[in-house]
């Protein structure tokens, strides 16, 4: 039952992909289905395959069912309502070449590497006063919330777009470089926070950009290399609070490499059983509806007063013996916040940018400005089988930023109708 309502889905997405090939006459492996759709496809067959054999509780039916409507309604809002607009687009199999290799690139990156230390070393100069601090101060909510509040929220969100245009733009067969040595600090300040997802992203982003751009060829070696890059942002995010605290022997052993390993399982499959836990327990997240769209409502609360909304769900499932979850897909999320409202609204409104940004980016065939933004937007729609990030404010902050540097710095804005 559960592998047929997963080959209906393939199916799904599939057509809808192969519908984009005929129609655009180019691939569909850059399009926001493709990234949407192919990791939640890829998750779910191995929780259906090993999540019994490894003791985690089962995939909910009902998973299947959210994750068919809302990609329904993501691809007809966003594909189909964008492609109506009939926009002008000269259609391209591949960006040039020369986006990577241009004249002024080098004075792109001098300005972005500046840019990109001036907000990383107020971050690591706040890290430098915990020292001597122990790994329960590093682990705990108080560090966090020292790194990821008030000015060091924004510095953040600057580190977070420096590093993510330098990634996808600067020339790495150039190892001794101060691009490199900006990129280093950036991420390292980047897995101090220890979340996964705000190291992880700029990676992805620069992994598809460069495969956009045919810098990059998809391949088994392409996939290996991304595979070995996220594990090791995983490893790394992981064991960040025991190399603050300078407790490098229990890093090192082989008790800890089980541990993290039996972690980074967890998290791959967090998304879709937690998904699942919070439907077999009738799960109520206790949040109003409007967390679904908490950047904007916070933004207002900020302006008139009041309480902010809650990003966190403060309800954990026993998705196995000894891990929980509080994440339930990007779909999952929305569901158990504001319902099939929430889940048609927002499934569309996500669809139809998504599509937007594809659409300006093949309009736009010799800009790479909008080709990273759309690339860092795609990426959060691939993690899209974790949780819904969109929620957070500092996400939106950042894309909204990225689009509209991209369109600024665009010499080609026009939209022809």
């Amino acid at each position: 039952m559960l592998f047929l309502l997963w080959i209906i889905i393939l199916l799904e997405v599939l057509i809808f992909l192969r519908i984009e090939t005929k129609i655009l006459k180019s691939d569909s492996i850059k399009t926001p289905l493709f990234f949407l759709g192919s990791p939640f496809l890829i998750v779910t067959f191995l929780a259906l395959l090993f999540n019994e054999y490894l003791g985690f509780i089962s995939v909910n039916y009902f998973v299947f069912v959210i994750w068919f409507m809302a990609i329904f309604l993501f691809w007809s809002f966003g594909f189909l309502v964008n492609y109506y607009l009939k926009y002008k687009i000269k259609y391209a199999t591949r960006l040039n070449k020369k986006l990577i290799t241009s004249k002024d690139k080098e004075e792109h990156m001098k300005l972005i590497s500046v840019l990109l230390l001036i907000c990383a070393i107020p971050i690591l100069i706040r890290v430098y006063s915990f020292s001597n601090s122990t790994i329960h101060v590093y682990a705990s909510d108080v560090f966090a919330n020292a790194l990821g509040q008030g000015i060091y929220g924004w510095l953040r969100i600057g580190v977070l777009v420096t590093v993510t245009y330098l990634l996808c733009i600067f020339n790495y067969k150039k190892i001794l470089s101060i691009e490199v040595f900006a990129i280093s600090i950036g991420l390292c300040t980047l897995f101090i926070n220890q979340i996964k997802g705000i190291a992880l992203i700029p990676l992805l982003a620069m992994i598809i950009y460069r495969y956009m751009c045919g810098q990059f060829k998809f391949s088994f070696k392409l996939v290996l290399i991304s595979i070995l890059s996220l594990y090791s942002v995983f490893y790394i995010a992981y064991a960040m609070p025991y190399i603050l605290a300078k407790n490098f022997t229990y890093i090192l052993s082989n008790s800890y490499f089980m541990l993290v390993n039996q972690k980074i399982v967890g998290y791959l499959f967090s998304g879709i059983l937690g998904f699942s836990g919070a439907l077999d327990t009738n799960l109520s997240l206790d949040l109003p509806a409007y967390t679904a769209i908490a950047p904007i409502y916070n933004i207002l609360r900020r302006l008139w007063g009041g309480q902010r909304a809650q990003l966190v769900s403060p309800s954990y499932i026993d998705i196995s013996e000894n891990q929980t979850s509080n994440v339930y897909t990007i779909f999952g999320t929305i569901w158990e916040i504001s319902g099939w409202l929430g889940v048609v609204f927002l499934s569309s409104i996500i669809g139809l940018i998504g599509y937007y940004l594809f659409f300006r980016y093949k309009q736009n065939n010799n800009n790479k400005w909008i080709g990273i933004s759309y690339s860092t937007f795609v990426s959060y729609l691939a993690f899209g089988v974790f949780d819904y990030f969109f929620y957070h404010t500092y996400v939106v902050i950042m894309i909204t930023i990225m689009v509209v540097l991209g369109f600024y710095l665009s010499k080609k804005i026009r939209i022809k109708f």
